[in-house]
C-alpha cells in the first residue's frame, strides 16, 4: 500500500474545509500504515521509515500481549 502523504489524508485532516499540506501528513501516514500492517498487509510505502517501523512494532507487541 502506498498511502504516504496522499491527498486523501490531507482531506481527512482538513480544517475548515482546507486540506492539510503534504508535508503535514506524516502522522496520518504512520497511522494508516500501522492500521493496514495490523490487518495483515504485507508491505507499506512510506517516506519516513523509522517512525512507521516503530509504530508497527509497538502495535504488534501490544497485540501479542493482549
Amino acid at each position: 500500500m502506498g498511502a504516504s502523504r496522499k491527498k486523501f489524508l490531507g482531506e481527512l485532516l482538513a480544517k475548515d474545509g482546507v486540506a492539510r499540506d503534504s508535508d503535514e501528513r506524516e502522522s496520518a501516514t504512520t497511522a494508516i500504515s500501522t492500521l493496514m500492517a495490523a490487518r495483515g498487509l504485507w508491505a507499506v510505502r512510506v517516506h519516513d521509515v523509522k517512525p512507521t517501523r516503530d509504530a508497527i512494532a509497538v502495535v504488534d507487541r501490544i497485540a501479542k500481549t493482549s
